[in-house]
């Protein structure tokens, strides 16, 4: 079964590479990139979440996989895919129950050894794209001297992301969001994290296989 990202339709090599893209680029960890918002109650206590989509579905308490589970309803692309026929499917369930004519023994078999063949190969061969001016690079620690220097991606600033003034007391608090699509906020300077979500308004992908030249925005995981 091959799994995409319900909010973009990219698909990883693993589960656990699949989770961290949604938690990072779309906030998926959290009730609002689920598309889920606090509802006014008297009960201080407990909150209470409303979907922003059908406003008639809540949840009375934070959580994440019943609300994932919800949000599927709504966002744009089917997670899940099987392997043989390519039919596509919003829920896990579902596509454990298909039943495919072309799930046979030898096509499994077929299907395992040329996926891994072809991911063997591909992680051997991966290069660096800048992906701010698309200038290609065999080594990734050329490629980070050319980004740090040339674009200044080592700094907030060159990743699209500006300082937020708080309100609170608490200074060592910094809190960041990212100037392209203003509703990506990061509660603490990590560069990797921004950088990461800095891929998807860049003009340039940041990888790229040597072999057929295929580009990537992000890096194929075993």
């Amino acid at each position: 079964m091959d799994t995409f990202c319900p909010k973009c339709d990219l698909t990883y090599t693993t589960p656990s590479s699949l989770t961290r893209h949604m938690n990072r680029m779309h906030g998926m960890h959290e009730p609002y990139g689920l598309g889920f918002v606090v509802c006014e109650t008297n009960d201080s206590i407990e909150n209470v979440f409303r979907c922003t989509e059908c406003e008639n579905f809540t949840i009375n308490e934070k959580n994440l996989k019943a609300m994932l589970e919800h949000a599927r309803l709504h966002l744009p692309y089917e997670s899940f895919r099987c392997v043989f026929c390519k039919e596509r499917f919003r829920f896990k369930d579902q596509a454990r129950q298909h039943q495919c004519s072309n799930n046979t023994t030898d096509m499994v078999n077929a299907v395992d050894k040329y996926d891994q063949k072809i991911l063997k190969t591909r992680l051997n061969k991966m290069g660096r794209l800048c992906p701010k001016c698309g200038k290609k690079f065999a080594k990734t620690t050329v490629c980070k001297v050319h980004t740090t220097n040339i674009h200044g991606l080592d700094k907030p600033a060159g990743l699209c992301f500006e300082k937020l003034n708080t309100d609170n007391n608490d200074t060592n608090r910094e809190t960041y969001r990212c100037t392209e699509c203003l509703s990506f906020v990061v509660e603490k300077l990590d560069l990797s994290l921004m950088s990461e979500h800095a891929r998807e308004h860049f003009p340039y992908d940041s990888f790229w296989c040597m072999l057929c030249d295929e580009q990537f925005k992000f890096k194929l995981r075993n």
